[in-house]
């Protein structure tokens, strides 16, 4: 999951294991269960700024799947209060 600012990528975690997609929940600034930061670095944590605009893209890879297929699918949001 990659959250971008209009610097650049704000907010990057990335699974470590499989993660089972059926219950999934995600919720920005929060790194879930099977999953690692990698921006920002260390234990600095991610705060959505009030009033700035981010883009938000999760990447999906099933490609050991029978029905394989990579999906992308970005979506914009405005953080409030």
């Amino acid at each position: 999951m990659l959250v971008r600012d209009s610097e650049g990528a704000a907010w990057l975690i990335m699974a470590v294991k499989p993660i089972n997609l059926k219950d999934f929940k995600v919720q920005v600034g929060v790194v879930p269960d099977g999953f690692e930061q990698m921006i920002p670095q260390g234990n600095q944590k991610f705060t959505p700024v009030v009033g700035n605009r981010y883009s938000i893209v999760i990447v999906t890879d099933v490609r050991k799947h029978e029905c394989a297929y990579v999906l992308q699918e970005g979506i914009s949001w405005t953080a409030e209060e």
